[in-house]
């Protein structure tokens, strides 16, 4: 993507509570934008059970130059007249696939909201956190090469045969390890296991 090539650098701080954290994505004067940092934040707070809860996810809204928006399309549509006269086009802007959805700010859905929405909440936070916790602290590793995403626990998990699920069963809970999150993107995704924080982010 030709917006990309103006990226100069990725930040990532922790917050003080609960392991959220902010990314701060810096570009270059570009034809595409005005803005010159773009950020993604997510809140997470204490659960009644003690487990972290995402709160909240705050986005940036990008000022887009005029004809240069990466998140929509524009499609003509032809319409014929009701009474037979001339075929007229129409122009519908719909919003299309593109890194940028990314900085939108996600409204957290009700309780009773379907299983979807909540997948897709859920993968959204998977995204950041993988960015937040594998990406930035690793970055000279990503950019030569070498950087690798490791399979994650659940996939693991999913691979046990049943003599290894009927042992595991016989067996007390390992007890959670201490500032362990049990919200499932953090669990899962890469690096969820270890508890040590990622080193400060450095410019890259």
């Amino acid at each position: 993507m030709p917006a990309l090539e103006f990226l100069t650098d990725i930040k990532s701080e922790s917050s003080t509570e609960h392991s959220g954290f902010r990314l701060e994505f810096t570009f270059a004067p570009n034809p595409f934008f005005e803005n010159t940092v773009l950020t993604k934040a997510y809140d997470v707070a204490e659960g009644p059970d003690g487990d972290a809860m995402l709160k909240n996810i705050q986005g940036t809204e990008i000022k887009w130059l005029e004809g240069k928006n990466l998140t929509e399309k524009v499609k003509k549509i032809k319409q014929k007249s009701k009474n037979g006269g001339q075929t007229r086009f129409v122009t519908k802007v719909e919003p299309c696939e593109s890194f940028f959805q990314f900085f939108a700010t996600v409204e957290m859905p009700a309780e009773d909201d379907e299983n979807d929405t909540m997948r897709q909440l859920n993968d959204d936070f998977q995204l950041g956190f993988i960015i937040h916790e594998t990406i930035v602290p690793q970055a000279v590793l990503w950019f030569t090469g070498e950087a690798q995403v490791e399979d994650s626990d659940y996939e693991d998990d999913e691979d046990y045969d049943d003599d290894e699920e009927d042992e595991d069963s016989d067996e007390d809970e390992a007890p959670r390890a201490k500032g362990k999150k049990s919200f499932p993107a953090l669990d899962n995704a890469p690096g969820a296991e270890s508890t040590e924080k990622p080193p400060e982010c450095k410019n890259q």
